[in-house]
C-alpha cells in the first residue's frame, strides 16, 4: 500500500474551485487590513496571495459601518454573498442553504469567520426574508448576542443586493459616539422555514442532493459514488487503514493522467491510496437488457451466482425479489450540468444523481412527468441514425433532442470522447458500471469481463449499437488510476454478445422443470418449483427430503409480485398439492436425451415477444471433446412479435379508451400517441400525435390502465365504476384536471385477450415448422415455457391451454407440457425467475461451462425475420420465407402487363400456414419495371433482415445486376 496527498479532479472543477479560493483569501485579506478585529495571520493559509492591492478593498466603502457590541464585532455584507464576521476567524467551505445556516451551532468555542450563502445558486431566490423579531430570537437562541435589543425599532433601510442595509441612529455604539453606524438585516417579513426555495431545498437532500463538499475534506472522497450514484458514502477508515486505501488517490510515480482533463489537487494531508488492480476479479457479469427492467448476475470465484441491485441506495436494507429487475430507465433534472460533467473527463465522470438518476429513483422521478425521461432506452437503439430525433425535457425546461448514435462513432474511448452526442444508452450503461465496479461491494471489486444477450429479432446494426454503448459506457466507470496504469491491456477488457434471450432462459429453466404437467387445469400463480441452487450437479434441498418447505404459507400470502385474479378458494391448498406432488417427482425432472427433448420458449416480455423451438439434448463426442459441453441448448427455430409486450398491451387498452371517448377526448383537444399497428379511426386525424404532451397524456391513461392488465381489474375507488377520472393536458400545455372518462372493463379484458391469442398461434405455428425440420423427431412430450414478466397474467396460461387443445402437433400424438411461469419467491431472492431466468442462463452457458448453446444461424447477423410473396386469393403467398439464407435467388414470377409488381410482406409465421390476409398483419409494397420488361423474369433474395433485392433475368436465365430494385420491409 502507499500513502498520498494527491488527487486528481476535472480541470473545470480545479479552475472553479480556484477562484473560489482567490476570492476567500482576498476576503481574508481585505478583512485584514480593515480591522479593528484580529485575525492571527496564520488564518491566511499558505495559500494567500500577497499580491492584492489594498486600494481595491472591497470592503473599503462600508469600512466604518461596524457595529460593536461589548468585545464581539459584526458586520454582515451582502451584495452576491452573505458573511457574518467577528473576532475570531474560521471560514466554512463550501455553500450552505438557509436551512443549514438556521442550523449552525453558534457558541463561545465556535470560531467563525464566515458563512458563506450563496443565493442564487442555492436558493434561486431574489431576497432572502427574515423579520426583525425573528433575527433577534434567533441570535439569542444561538446565544450571540443576548445583550442585543432589536424590538421596538423600525427599520426603513434600502435594498443592497440580496439584504437591507439600515442607517438608524438607534443602532449606535454605546458611548463611541459615532452616530452613522448601521446593521444589515436579512430583508424583512416571511420565517426561516417558509421561505421560498427552502421547502426546494429539503426535497434536493431527499433525492440526494447535497452542497458541493470541498474536494480536498475527506468527506468528498468518501462520497464521489454517493454523489455520482446515489451509492452509500465509504466507511472512514478507507482513508486510514493501510490494508484498504481509496482507490482514486493511487498512482504510481511518474504516472498521471491526461493533463488536458485532469489536475491535480493538493490534500490537506496524507490519506492511505490503493492500487485498483488488486481488486480486478476474473469472474464474469452477464447482463440481460430489457425493455422494461434489465437484470445482471455474476458467478464469483466461489461458483456462487448472484445478482446486482441498480439504484437502490440503501443497500443495508431488506432485499425484496423486485429489486433485481432494475428499471431500464433514465430520468433528467439538470442535462447541462450533467451533459458537462459527462464530457469533462473520461474515466469516472463526476457526473451529479442530483442531475441525472437511473433505475428505481428514475422511476419515482417520472411520476407525472414523464417528458423529463427515457422509458423505452432498448426500443430507441432499435430506431435508426437518421431517423427523427427523440424529443426530452428536462426539470429545468431544457429542450432535448437524442438522436440514435451511428455505429461508426462508437469506437473506444479517445480524444474525441468529450465531441460525441450524447448517449443515453452509455450513461444508463455507467450507472450499472459504478453500480458493480466500486469499494462498497465486498470491499472492492473491479469487472472487466461482460456478457449480453439480444432478442433473436435484433439486427447486427442495432446489436453492435447496444453493445459498443455499453462497452462505452462500463469502461468510463473504470478508476482513472487502473485505466491510465502503465500495466493496463486495453484487450483485457471486453463487452461480448452470447446465446440469445430464449436460449439463454431455457438453459436456467428446463432443468427445474418437472418432466409432467399438474392435472388441475385451474392452476393459479403459485410456485411448484422450489429453490435454484445454481450449483451444477447438485439437487437442491428442497427435494431432497420431499418436505413442503415450511415458508410456503407466509410466501403465499405475498402479492408484491403476483398477477392476475385473487386466487380462487382452495387455490392455496391446490398450490401445497402442487408443490408436494413436484418435489415428490424429484427424480422427474426435465433430463437432455441424445435425441433431444423438444421445448419451447415464449419470452413476453415489456416490448416484445421473442419464441424459440429447440433441442435439450445430450453434447456429442466432438461436442464434448472440443467445447467441453455436457448438455445442449439446440435451437431449431426461432420468431417473433414486434407488437406483443406488456407496455404494448397497456397502450392497445390507452387506444381502446380514447376511442370510447373520441367525442370528449376531441372537444378537450388532448392528444395520445397512437399505437403501432393499429388502424387509423376516422375523426382522430388531430387527436394522435408524437408530441411531448400527447406522451404525457398516454402515460397518465397507461398508469390508470395497467391495473387492469397486471391484476385484471382496475385500482382503488374506480374499479367496477364504468369510468375512470385522469388529469390531462391540451394541445397548448394547459391542464384539464379530473377528467371522467368511460371505460367498458369486459370489453377491454377482451382487447387483451385476442392479442394474447394472436401471440400464441404464432408461437404454436412457429413450432410446428420446426418440427417440419426435424423428421425424424418422435417426442412423447412437447415442454412449452413461459418467461418475462408479462407471463404473470393469467391471461397467457389461459391462451396457451385453450390453443394447445385445438393445436396437432407432428402427427397428434405429442403431448403438450405447458409449464406455468418461475415467479419471484420471497425469502430466495436470487433464484431462477421468470425475469432473471436470462441473465442467469446466459452465466450457465458461457465458455468453459458444461451447458452449450447452438444456434442454426452463423450469429453474425439476425436471420431474415419476414415473408415476403405474392397476392394470391387475397392471401399472402409467400416466396421468401424466415430464416431464408442471405443472397439466395429464388423465382418471384414474371412481370405483369403494366410492368409493375405487387409485393407483400409481414412478420407472422401465419403467412407461411396461408393464414395472413391482405390488410392483416402485413405490408405491401409496388415495384414498377417498366411495360418494356413484359414479362420477363423476377429473381428475389434477401440482403439483410430489413432489405430484400429484386432483379430481372435474361433469356439465359442469368440475373442483370444492373436492373436490381431494393425494398426495404419496415413493420411497425
Amino acid at each position: 500500500m502507499m500513502r498520498s496527498s494527491t488527487f486528481y479532479l476535472p480541470v473545470q472543477q480545479y479552475q472553479a474551485n480556484q477562484a473560489d479560493n482567490e476570492f476567500k483569501y482576498r476576503i481574508l485579506h481585505d478583512l485584514f487590513e480593515i480591522g479593528p478585529w484580529r485575525i492571527p495571520a496564520s488564518s491566511l493559509g499558505k495559500n494567500f496571495k500577497p499580491n492584492f492591492k489594498s486600494d481595491d478593498n472591497i470592503f473599503k466603502d462600508i469600512a466604518s459601518n461596524v457595529d460593536i457590541y461589548g468585545d464581539k464585532f459584526i458586520y454582515i455584507y451582502s451584495i452576491n454573498k452573505i458573511f457574518i464576521v467577528w473576532n475570531e476567524p474560521l471560514f466554512i467551505e463550501g455553500n450552505l442553504s438557509i436551512t443549514e445556516f438556521f442550523n449552525v451551532e453558534f457558541n463561545n468555542k465556535f470560531r467563525l469567520l464566515s458563512v458563506i450563502l450563496d443565493l442564487s445558486e442555492q436558493l434561486m431566490l431574489p431576497e432572502m426574508t427574515c423579520s426583525i423579531a425573528q433575527l433577534d430570537a434567533i441570535l439569542k437562541y444561538k446565544n450571540i448576542f443576548p445583550q442585543l435589543d432589536l424590538h421596538g425599532y423600525s427599520y426603513g433601510g434600502c435594498l443592497k443586493g440580496n439584504a437591507i442595509w439600515d442607517l438608524d441612529d438607534r443602532l449606535n455604539d454605546r458611548g463611541s459616539g459615532n452616530s452613522k453606524k448601521g446593521f444589515v438585516v436579512f430583508t424583512l417579513d416571511t420565517p426561516p422555514t417558509k421561505l421560498p426555495g427552502v421547502a426546494e431545498e429539503e426535497e434536493r437532500r431527499k433525492k440526494g442532493r447535497t452542497s458541493q463538499i470541498a474536494f480536498c475534506q475527506p468527506e468528498y472522497l468518501l462520497s464521489l459514488d454517493h454523489l455520482r450514484a446515489n451509492l452509500p458514502p465509504l466507511p472512514n477508515d478507507i482513508l486510514s487503514d493501510n490494508t484498504l486505501g481509496h482507490w482514486d488517490l493511487f498512482w504510481k510515480e511518474k504516472n498521471a493522467p491526461d493533463e488536458r482533463w485532469y489536475a491535480a489537487a493538493h490534500l490537506p494531508k496524507e490519506y492511505e491510496a490503493r492500487d485498483p488492480m488488486l481488486d480486478v476479479s476474473k469472474a464474469s457479469v452477464t447482463i440481460d437488457f430489457g425493455t422494461s427492467s434489465t437484470v445482471v448476475a455474476m458467478r464469483d470465484k466461489n461458483g456462487e451466482i448472484s445478482l446486482i441491485r441498480i439504484g437502490t441506495s440503501d443497500l443495508s436494507k431488506d432485499v425484496t425479489p423486485e429489486q433485481y429487475e432494475n428499471p431500464t430507465i433514465l430520468s433528467f433534472d439538470d442535462f447541462t450540468a450533467l451533459n458537462e460533467a459527462w464530457r469533462a473527463v473520461p474515466w469516472r465522470p463526476f457526473v451529479r444523481w442530483a442531475d441525472v438518476q437511473c433505475s428505481f429513483q428514475a422511476r419515482e422521478e417520472l411520476q407525472g412527468r414523464v417528458e423529463s425521461g427515457m422509458t423505452g432506452l432498448k426500443s430507441w437503439a432499435q430506431e435508426k441514425s437518421d431517423g427523427a430525433p427523440l424529443f426530452l425535457r428536462d426539470q429545468k425546461g431544457l429542450e432535448i433532442l437524442l438522436t440514435v448514435p451511428k455505429v461508426s462513432d462508437l469506437g473506444d474511448i479517445d480524444e474525441k470522447f468529450s465531441t460525441c452526442p450524447f448517449n443515453p444508452l452509455e450513461i444508463y450503461a455507467f450507472f450499472l458500471g459504478i453500480s458493480l465496479n466500486n469499494q462498497l461491494n465486498h470491499g472492492g471489486r473491479i469487472f472487466l469481463h461482460y456478457y449480453m444477450t439480444f432478442p433473436v429479432k435484433f439486427d447486427r446494426e442495432t446489436r453492435d449499437r447496444i453493445l459498443l454503448s455499453f462497452r462505452r459506457g462500463l469502461l468510463r466507470s473504470l478508476p482513472a488510476s487502473l485505466v491510465c496504469s502503465p500495466s493496463w491491456d486495453p484487450g483485457c477488457f471486453t463487452v461480448k454478445e452470447h446465446a440469445n434471450e430464449p436460449a439463454a432462459y431455457a438453459a436456467a429453466a428446463l432443468p427445474l422443470l418437472p418432466e409432467v404437467e399438474e392435472e388441475t387445469e385451474d392452476d393459479d400463480f403459485g410456485d411448484p418449483k422450489g429453490d435454484e441452487d445454481f450449483e451444477d450437479g447438485e439437487d437442491d434441498e428442497d427435494f431432497e427430503d420431499g418436505e413442503d418447505d415450511e415458508d410456503d404459507e407466509d410466501d403465499d400470502d405475498e402479492e408484491d409480485f403476483e398477477w392476475g385474479e385473487t386466487p380462487k378458494k382452495n387455490a392455496k391448498a391446490r398450490q401445497h398439492k402442487h408443490v408436494a406432488e413436484t418435489e415428490s417427482l424429484a427424480y422427474a425432472r426435465i433430463k437432455p436425451s441424445d435425441e433431444g427433448v423438444p421445448f419451447g420458449v415464449f419470452d413476453f416480455g415489456g416490448g416484445t415477444t421473442d419464441i424459440a423451438v429447440g433441442l435439450y439434448r445430450t453434447a456429442t463426442q466432438e461436442e464434448r471433446d472440443d467445447d467441453g459441453w455436457a448438455e445442449v441448448i439446440d435451437i431449431i427455430d426461432s420468431a417473433g412479435d414486434n407488437l406483443l409486450g406488456g407496455e404494448y398491451l397497456v397502450q392497445l387498452l390507452c387506444f381502446a379508451v380514447v376511442k370510447y371517448n373520441i367525442k370528449k377526448l376531441r372537444e378537450l383537444n388532448t392528444p395520445f400517441v397512437q399505437p403501432k399497428g393499429t388502424e387509423l379511426v376516422p375523426g382522430t386525424e388531430t387527436l394522435f400525435a408524437e408530441s411531448l404532451v400527447a406522451r404525457s397524456n398516454t402515460y397518465e391513461l397507461s398508469r390508470l390502465l395497467r391495473p387492469l392488465w397486471e391484476q385484471n381489474a382496475l385500482a382503488g375507488e374506480e374499479k367496477g365504476t364504468g369510468q375512470i377520472t385522469v388529469s390531462l393536458k391540451d394541445t397548448s400545455d394547459t391542464p384539464h384536471d379530473n377528467v371522467a372518462l368511460a371505460v367498458d372493463e369486459d370489453a377491454l379484458r377482451q382487447t387483451l385477450r385476442q392479442r394474447i391469442k394472436k401471440g400464441v398461434e404464432i408461437f404454436f405455428a412457429t413450432v410446428s415448422q420446426a418440427f417440419k425440420q426435424c423428421e425424424n423427431l418422435h417426442p412423447e412430450r412437447f415442454h412449452i415455457l413461459l418467461a418475462g414478466n408479462s407471463c404473470r397474467s393469467p391471461l397467457v396460461l389461459e391462451a396457451f391451454r385453450d390453443t394447445a387443445k385445438n393445436t396437432d402437433l407432428i402427427d397428434g400424438t405429442v403431448k403438450t407440457v405447458i409449464h406455468p411461469p418461475l415467479l419471484p419467491k420471497v425469502g430466495s431472492f436470487e433464484r431462477v425467475t421468470l425475469k432473471t431466468g436470462v441473465a442467469i442462463g446466459l452465466l450457465k452457458t458461457l465458455p468453459t461451462e458444461p451447458i452449450g448453446v447452438k444456434l442454426r444461424t452463423d450469429g453474425k447477423e439476425a436471420p431474415f425475420p419476414f415473408y415476403v410473396g405474392k397476392l394470391v386469393n387475397g392471401r399472402l403467398a409467400p416466396v421468401l420465407i424466415r430464416n431464408v439464407p442471405y443472397g439466395e435467388p429464388h423465382d418471384f414470377g414474371k412481370v405483369m402487363r403494366s410492368g409493375s409488381i405487387k409485393v407483400l410482406y409481414t412478420l407472422s409465421p401465419m403467412a407461411q400456414e396461408n393464414a395472413v390476409e391482405r390488410g392483416k398483419d402485413c405490408r405491401e409494397e409496388i415495384i414498377d419495371w417498366g411495360e418494356e420488361n413484359f414479362r420477363k423474369r423476377i429473381i428475389i433474395m434477401a440482403k439483410t433482415p430489413h432489405k430484400v433485392s429484386f432483379f430481372l433475368a435474361g433469356d439465359d436465365g442469368k440475373i442483370i445486376e444492373e436492373s436490381e430494385r431494393e425494398l426495404l420491409l419496415e413493420m411497425d
